[in-house]
């Protein structure tokens, strides 16, 4: 007889119509009826197929009771399509449908339709799992159950042949989230209603709920209209979740099914006590539910015959016999194990309802522990020739075995520094670090100027230079040959030479001239050149002649940049004074403009001019702008060869200045 059906609730059931056996929609649509059905979900189901040409659905819905449906199809078949189907006496609000991702044979589907009653929404989702392999089957049950947790709706429903088969345990992959309708007090009830060799269990088909939903009423109605019998379930519309024991109560079924076959009493106790938990849980919150079910777990799990602790106690007095002086210098990370399985040890040998598989388990990892304790880690020679390498100073030793030093202490401090270093790496390492303070070549030459001119010399922009004339080629090749001489000097003849060879072939370099720049200042060179004197005084003619002049001679050298730089901006500051035009002059007078005719000199004259006192018998009369023109030509040509003379006579000064000490 049903129950009373409370008000605030809703009618639920799963059937598989077995669209393959012709079936009569019109009963399955009465049955239905009868037992109060609001919303169904249906497996097997035909639309215009070659075997059931009409559309299953559309007919159901014709006669009146479930006017609203809902097709997910699987697959093509027989010239139309084949699914799962919802038939519902409420609207439907929204529609769904997804395949698994997993799956064997033929497609396989769940479909969502959303319901309202009562002014409550209720999720309901419809499946038709796949009945070869139960590993797929789980695969599809975990996407399922994803796919409804993720769903906003407050109340989910899920109905569905899901073909479980081989065990009824395999919808426990339910239950943390949901409630069983279909097994829901330890019962199961068969809904595949024919007989088959390669199943085991007939309770194939379900009800699955949040637990927001009360089960007030189920049944399984068995009938001829289908190789199934329908299932439904009358659930009340809760504000929130129930406690629900039904995890705890199959393994509670499972527990109570144990006989005692000579377990030790403290773990054959502990199940007894955890059991006893199990059965009183009135008034329990969920968390304390789950707690007791996982005591109940453990208890099961905990079950061991008669203690057997000798070896592990025999151990445990082997490992408290070692002395602190016995484990001086064992490695830090072998200690520490060899300390924290002696206290594991020590607990497991005073629990009284540990597992023998536990007593042993620690008796091995103990008696690896002691037999580790020769792994031993002296670092005390090491530290020390670490710290005497340390103390060495650089400049008191040859490069190459200074760099052969640093080689090995620089594997001595990585050996120190490790946690799992042993006694031979260490030894090695102290052994290597001894050998390269040993081969120490003291320094008996002066290297410190060659060194400064190396170290300057590296630091220079060689793209900033140019090789026209191997200029650049030759510096680096005495830069490799002083490298060479600073890391094995033969003597110090060698090092001075090498220095004047460097410094030398460092002032030979020329920098790259900026191309642009020396257009700029052939631009004023010819300016001037054809300047009107008129617009100007005799000072400001001689400053323009002058800086005009030093920019002839300087671009008929091989100009520097810097110098072109510094030229470039003589002539940027006079560019003002040289674009005056006629209407700029002023009404004041101006300085007279006097040039002096210079004595026209013979060509096959060849003496310079600043060491002719006369020419055919008279005075050389020049202007100051001519004195500055020549005077400006002299420095410029000698610029390079006095830096270079300057340099190379300060490195033999302190040359001298060190031999004579």
């Amino acid at each position: 007889m049903r129950a009373l059906v409370p008000l605030n609730s809703i009618t639920l059931a799963s059937f598989n119509i077995a669209a393959g056996r012709g079936p009569n929609l019109e009963a399955i649509s009465n049955q239905m009826n009868e037992y109060g059905v609001h919303i169904a979900g249906l497996q097997e189901i035909d639309v215009n197929t070659g075997r059931n040409n009409y559309d299953m659905l559309a007919r159901l819905a014709s006669y009146g009771v479930y006017p609203y449906t809902s097709f997910a199809k699987a697959i093509d078949f027989s010239g139309g399509q084949y699914g799962i189907g919802t038939v519902s006496s409420l609207p439907i609000l929204e529609e769904s449908s997804e395949s698994y991702q997993a799956a064997i044979g033929e497609n396989r589907v769940w479909q969502r339709s959303l319901v309202e009653k009562d002014g409550k929404q209720i999720a309901f989702y419809n499946t038709h799992m796949s009945y070869e392999n139960q590993s797929i089957r789980r695969q599809q049950m975990m996407e399922l159950i994803e796919a409804v947790n993720n769903d906003p709706a407050e109340y989910k429903a899920i109905t569905g042949d899901f073909n479980a088969d081989q065990e009824n345990s395999e919808f426990f992959v339910f239950l943390d989230d949901f409630n069983l309708t279909n097994g829901h007090d330890g019962t199961w009830h068969d809904t595949y209603n024919l007989v088959d060799s390669t199943m085991k269990v007939y309770s194939i088909d379900n009800i699955i709920t949040t637990k927001n939903l009360r089960l007030v009423d189920m049944g399984v109605v068995e009938n001829s209209l289908s190789d199934h019998n329908m299932l439904w379930g009358t659930f009340q519309f809760m504000d929130e979740d129930q406690p629900s024991r039904q995890k705890l109560n199959f393994t509670l079924q499972e527990a109570k099914a144990i006989e005692n076959d000579g377990y030790s009493t403290a773990t054959w106790n502990r199940l007894q006590k955890a059991i006893a938990a199990a059965e009183d849980t009135e008034g329990c919150s969920q968390a304390e539910i789950d707690a007791i079910e996982d005591e109940l777990k453990a208890a099961m799990a905990g079950l061991s015959h008669s203690q057997n602790k000798t070896l592990l106690q025999q151990a445990i007095a082997y490992a408290e016999a070692i002395t602190e002086d016995d484990l001086k210098d064992v490695n830090e990370i072998v200690l520490k194990n060899f300390r924290t399985t002696l206290a594991k040890a020590k607990e497991v040998e005073a629990d009284e309802t540990a597992t023998q598989a536990e007593i042993d388990e620690a008796w091995k990892n103990l008696t690896r522990a002691i037999q580790m304790l020769e792994f031993r880690s002296d670092k005390t020679e090491l530290r020390a020739l670490i710290a005497q390498a340390e103390a060495l100073k650089e400049a008191d030793y040859t490069t190459d075995s200074w760099n052969a030093l640093q080689t090995a202490l620089a594997h001595a401090k990585e050996i120190e520094a490790s946690d799992t270093a042993l006694t031979d790496s260490i030894n090695e390492a102290a052994a290597a670090l001894r050998e390269a303070i040993a081969a120490l070549t003291k320094n008996e030459f002066d290297l410190s100027v060659l060194n400064f001119l190396i170290t300057s010399c590296e630091g220079i922009d060689q793209t900033a230079y140019s090789n026209e004339d191997g200029t650049l080629d030759a510096f680096n090749e005495a830069l490799a040959a002083a490298k060479l001489t600073a890391g094995n000097p033969a003597s110090q003849e060698q090092i001075d030479a090498e220095v004047l060879r460097l410094n030398a072939a460092w002032m030979n370099l020329r920098f790259k001239p900026d191309e642009s720049l020396i257009a700029l200042l052939q631009d004023f060179v010819d300016r001037v050149e054809v300047m009107n004197l008129a617009l100007f005084s005799a000072d400001e003619i001689d400053r323009l002649q002058t800086c005009a002049a030093s920019i002839k001679v300087a671009l008929a050298s091989d100009i520097s940049a810097a110098t072109a730089n510094q030229l470039a901006k003589e002539a940027e500051d006079l560019k003002p004074l040289l674009d005056r035009k006629p209407e700029d002059n002023t009404p004041e007078k101006k300085d007279p403009i006097v040039i002096e005719e210079e004595p026209s000199i013979k060509p096959s004259e060849e003496t310079p001019v600043s060491e002719r006192k006369e020419v055919a018998g008279e005075p050389v009369h020049q202007s100051a702008s001519t004195q500055k023109s020549v005077k400006t030509a002299a420095s410029t040509g000698t610029l390079f060869s006095t830096l270079a003379g300057a340099a190379a006579l300060s490195v033999l000064t302190a040359l001298r200045r060190r031999n004579r000490r």
